[in-house]
């Protein structure tokens, strides 16, 4: 379907690996739907021993991405000739891969394509899980037709041969075959049985011990590698975390029991945690889920329990492919200031954007009463959040919906970002607008060019930023500057970038985040890293944090020492608020 090349970035730095669909694939829906669900999964993703996405782009009909080169090769490379790794080696990439699985399953993917050829290593040894072509949503996805059998025939379980019919026991399975060939150099089933596999995946056909191939095995890991490839589903292991804690036993010389006919547990997966009207049968709403009036977010939990903060959206107008090849390079975008996409899953004909949950943040409280907050944090929230436009606007993409109800904050004040790619969806059509939908909060936040119809850029998010600042100093969202004089009228330097980036005419405003961050940084006598009573709160805060950390990991003095430390760093933290507030 594509082929991967060794590239040089045009402005210099490392070489790359790009991944180019092929000229026939570009002209099959199925091959671009599946490539740009390949590219939008890998930029949701996080994790050392699964590949990133770094660029993403199509040219002349070619659609491409492009990821970290892995100097060290494939397992493939490593295994030719029937070789096998030594033990050690052996538990370390199955612990690399199983780890990258965990991390897989409980976002509620599959790959459905592990094999010695889609594993490369990095420059430190590690395992890296590659080529997600054929990764799908456990659940929730139209992308595959039921009984469609897709892979690598000598790697699949017996049961996807014979209906397709594929979980997250069908990757560990995999997992399996790839550790065995590893350790022995072969595979645990001869070409007899996988050609009767279709005729034979309801009967249980033993597989051939590993110590027959490689002698030199310990029995422990001889036993665990025999459950990883047992033919019958019910008897391997359940989940990547069984997987993991037998394959522990094994490597510390423990016993491993034999799972062969016993059955065992359901799959995590599998084991209902969903209840009805979860979104997407991959994320449960939490009770009371919508968090406060006015803001569009709903709190969920993911399979593995982890928190995250669902987006309904409008009705799709388009395909959920082309949903996705929009919102991918938004994926990819990581700042600190701004909240990560996690997924996007379409349920009852609604999509939902999937964020994740940031500990310690709460939406934004704007002033009440027309009070307003002190300048310096007013700022200090608003340059966060600028900063984190300043890296989105480096790659070209604009947010287009920066609202009040887009911004979290924790309690030291630093910001969150949320609903990247809601605008682009907009701006390309695949969003609908239900009958009597209102838009006239949204519009608050909205360029005047917007309302003309204008697609949203880089100064349009300057606008709703300076508007976002006006509402935390003057305790209330003053109408646009509309005319030049009006910038040229204020003579407080904050006052003056405020109206300036909200002026009227975006020919007037900032042309994007990185002038308005400067412009705010200057007018707030701050340095680049800080400066000012924020600068030194700030300093003074990671100190504390640092000597409260040097401390408790020490240990030194006991108890005693742990609470002086502890009251050092309070006081601290006490006194840089008192910096800032006062």
């Amino acid at each position: 379907m594509a082929s991967v090349y060794r590239a040089s970035p045009l402005e210099g730095g490392e070489q790359v690996a790009v991944k180019v669909l092929e000229l026939e694939g570009a002209r099959q829906d199925t091959a671009r739907q599946r490539f740009v669900r390949e590219i939008f999964t890998l930029a949701t993703l996080s994790h050392p021993h699964i590949v990133p996405v770094i660029d993403y782009g199509e040219a002349r009909g070619r659609l491409f991405y492009a990821m970290p080169l892995l100097e060290g090769g494939t397992l493939e490379q490593r295994l030719s000739g029937n070789r096998w790794l030594p033990v050690q080696q052996v538990v370390g990439l199955v612990e690399d891969l199983l780890e990258a699985l965990r991390y897989l399953h409980a976002r509620g993917f599959l790959h459905r394509d592990i094999k010695p050829a889609n594993v490369m290593f990095g420059a430190q040894g590690h395992a890296v899980l590659m080529d997600f072509g054929l990764v799908k949503p456990e659940k929730g996805s139209n992308l595959t037709r039921t009984g469609r059998v897709l892979g690598t025939p000598r790697y699949m379980p017996p049961e996807v041969l014979k209906s397709g019919d594929v979980d997250a026991t069908s990757d560990l399975y995999q997992v399996g075959l790839v550790a065995y060939q590893a350790a022995t150099g072969g595979l645990p089933y001869g070409e007899d049985a996988l050609l009767g596999m279709l005729e034979l995946a309801g009967e249980s056909i033993k597989p051939l011990g590993p110590c027959s191939l490689n002698p030199a095995l310990p029995g422990e890991l001889a036993n665990f590698l025999l459950n990883a490839v047992e033919w019958r589903r019910d008897s391997r292991y359940p989940d990547a975390e069984a997987m993991l804690e037998d394959l522990g036993r094994a490597r510390d010389g423990l016993p491993v029991a034999r799972r062969g006919g016993a059955g065992g547990r359901p799959s995590r997966s599998l084991l209902g945690l969903l209840k009805p009207g979860a979104v997407g049968e991959r994320y449960e709403l939490s009770a009371g889920a919508r968090l406060a009036p006015g803001v569009e977010y709903l709190e969920g939990r993911d399979l593995d329990g982890s928190a995250v903060l669902l987006r309904p959206l409008p009705p799709l107008a388009g395909a959920e492919e082309d949903a996705l090849k929009v919102l991918a390079p938004f994926a990819g975008v990581q700042h600190p200031a701004l909240g990560r996409i996690r997924d996007f899953v379409v349920h009852g004909g609604r999509p939902f954007l999937v964020f994740e949950r940031p500990l310690g943040f709460e939406f934004l409280e704007p002033p009440t009463g027309h009070d307003s907050w002190p300048r310096e944090r007013a700022v200090q929230r608003v340059l966060g959040l600028v900063e984190g436009l300043e890296v989105l606007h480096a790659r070209r993409r604009v947010h287009g919906d920066v609202t009040l109800q887009n911004v979290m904050v924790d309690g030291a004040g630093a910001v969150k970002l949320l609903g990247l790619g809601n605008s682009a969806l907009r701006e390309a059509g695949l969003l609908a607008r239900p009958p009597g939908d209102s838009t006239a909060r949204v519009n608050t936040w909205m360029a005047p060019e917007q309302h003309d119809g204008q697609a949203a850029t880089a100064a349009a998010d300057v606008y709703a930023a300076g508007r976002l600042l006006s509402l935390l100093v003057h305790g209330r969202l003053l109408p646009a500057a509309s005319q030049a004089a009006t910038i040229s009228a204020e003579t407080e330097p904050l006052l003056q970038v405020i109206a300036r980036a909200t002026a009227w005419d975006a020919a007037e405003r900032y042309a994007g985040a990185a002038q308005l961050a400067a412009a705010l940084r200057r007018a707030m006598g701050l340095g680049r890293r800080g400066g000012g009573r924020i600068g030194r709160a700030g300093r003074a805060i990671r100190k504390s944090v640092s000597t409260l950390a040097v401390r408790l990991s020490a240990g030194g003095g006991g108890y005693r020492a742990r609470v002086v430390a502890l009251v050092l760093a309070v006081t601290a933290v006490a006194v840089s608020a008192a910096i800032l507030l006062r």
